[in-house]
């Protein structure tokens, strides 16, 4: 089988993303509070950075078995996390589960070893949550007022493929859906309307 080059890449990701139906409260919120927004859908990343674009079609069969090996499982988010940085706070929700999620990521990393930026919590293991917003450090009555919101959430779907991630511009598009189980690969999946077509609600938040 051919090698990749083992060379990461910020323009591909392997990642899970909730039905679209739950994307419009999500993408509301991410509007007005993320400033990537626009680049990204709602996402739980599992590796990133990932392969060079060019090399996906030597990574998806290692993406594949992972798949294969692993069963749909039901991802909660129950909670609300904060992650500090110098200037600036990442809103996040948290897995009622997180030894799902994790397991997963861990059986992703087996398979393609050198991506492992994502493992940066203690003893290598990863941290798995949507991100929400980007906050000043300090807003306290914004951060405040959406962890209310957050908290209405009550989001949970079943997980039952990873998407790989490409973006050949400043935007990341769906290149492949692998179911787990089966390890169908599908090339069909179309980005969901509420990224690249914004509902009206979130056009005037953008503005």
């Amino acid at each position: 089988r051919q090698r990749t080059s083992e060379r990461t890449s910020h323009r591909t990701a392997v990642v899970l993303l909730p039905p679209v139906e739950l994307w419009g409260a999500l993408q509301r919120l991410r509007a007005r509070h993320d400033s990537r927004f626009e680049r990204w859908p709602p996402h739980v990343s599992l590796l990133y950075g990932f392969v060079e674009p060019a090399e996906l079609p030597l990574a998806l069969p290692r993406l594949t078995e992972v798949a294969k090996a692993s069963k749909p499982f039901t991802i909660r988010f129950d909670r609300v996390v904060t992650f500090e940085h110098e200037a600036s706070t990442t809103v996040a929700l948290a897995p009622s589960r997180p030894e799902d999620i994790a397991a997963l990521q861990a059986r992703l990393v087996t398979a393609v070893p050198f991506c492992t930026e994502q493992n940066r919590g203690e003893g290598g293991s990863c941290t798995p949550h949507p991100t929400i917003a980007r906050l000043d450090s300090g807003d306290t009555k914004t951060l405040a007022s959406l962890k209310h919101e957050l908290r209405a959430l009550n989001l949970e779907w079943p997980a039952n493929a990873i998407v790989v991630l490409e973006r050949p511009d400043e935007v990341f598009h769906a290149h492949a859906e692998v179911e787990f189980e089966h390890g169908t690969v599908r090339r069909d999946r179309k980005p969901a309307p509420a990224l690249h077509e914004p509902e009206p609600e979130i056009r005037a938040a953008l503005n």
